[in-house]
């Protein structure tokens, strides 16, 4: 029996040092010329340091409380654009990726605040906003480098300067983003039908438009996130491993995450009415598990670089 044992472990070793001298020649495009078992060894141990779940679920406070608060100043700012039909692409956008159940409870109380005066709603509206929402992006660059003492945390000052700038940046890549998708869908729909040419081709193109700016305005919003929280990091970079590995799975899990609240969940059933609001909270932590995961790669990459940088200066 013993025998059997050692042979399974020289086995176990023999393939671990077969996968690991593999993966040391493997160098993916955007790892900065570091091995792929290098990234993986920081990446593991990131996780293992301070609890992803925990990081993730303190954050996701944050974004909760902060979430309702932005809607309420968006909705009220949205009619002063100078465009028609912005809430509906906007209402439309929020139907499709909100897990279902949820969509009706949000979509009702932004019917119900864009039915009345907006004067005093939009000042308490924005000072609500901007208070939660800076705590929001606070807790991400808190839960960024949580117990890394290594890599090192960003500033309090700094944090909330930060926090203020991203914040801004936000809400204008956000109206930006809107502005453009209704005028690329109004331009697109003019020019097809005076060239007699609207068809069911046409309508996949203008929506296959919508979701190319939604995904490029997240791809920025996340660089956004990841350069200002990143206390090492001096270039801004757009398109990083990190944002990159984000938005894949973001795209992959919001897709799964509603199919299993559509085919398999019973939260509905079980909780009723406030069963909607249950799948909203799920569905903010698991995407805040994501964007911290995003980070984590990017900060292996870059632990990874510096270690090997420090090797060859040793040599």
């Amino acid at each position: 029996m013993k025998v059997n044992i050692e042979k399974i472990k020289a086995k176990v070793d023999y393939y671990r040092q077969r996968l690991e001298s593999v993966l040391r020649l493997i160098i993916i495009p955007g790892f900065e010329g570091v091995p792929l078992y290098d990234v993986l060894v920081y990446f593991i141990r990131g996780f293992t340091k301070v609890n992803l779940v925990d990081r993730a679920a303190a954050v996701a406070f944050n974004v909760f409380l902060a979430l309702f608060p932005m809607i309420l100043f968006l909705f009220t700012l949205i009619p002063y654009l100078p465009l028609q039909g912005v809430t509906t692409n906007l209402l439309e956008a929020l139907q499709e990726i909100l897990p279902p159940g949820t969509y009706e409870s949000v979509a009702n109380t932004i019917k119900e605040i864009m039915s009345i005066e907006h004067g005093g709603l939009m000042s308490i509206g924005l000072l609500l906003a901007f208070y939660f929402s800076t705590s929001a992006v606070s807790s991400f660059f808190r839960g960024f480098n949580m117990g890394d003492k290594e890599f090192g945390q960003v500033s309090f000052i700094k944090e909330q300067l930060y926090s203020i700038l991203v914040m801004i940046m936000f809400v204008a890549l956000l109206l930006l983003s809107i502005v453009l998708m209704t005028m690329g869908q109004r331009l697109l729909s003019v020019f097809f039908v005076k060239i007699h040419f609207y068809n069911d081709f046409v309508i996949f193109l203008i929506n296959l438009l919508r979701w190319l700016i939604a995904i490029f305005a997240l791809i920025v919003a996340m660089s956004l996130l990841y350069h200002f929280g990143d206390p090492r990091s001096k270039k801004f970079k757009l398109f990083t491993p990190g944002t990159l590995l984000f938005t894949g799975l973001f795209i992959v899990g919001t897709l799964l995450f509603n199919f299993y609240i559509s085919n398999i969940s019973t939260y509905n059933v079980l909780y009723g009415s406030i069963g909607g609001l249950i799948i909203f909270v799920m569905w903010i932590y698991f995407n805040c598990i994501l964007i911290l995961v995003g980070y984590e790669l990017n900060k292996s990459i870059a632990k990874a670089r510096i270690n090997d940088d420090a090797k060859l200066l040793r040599n």
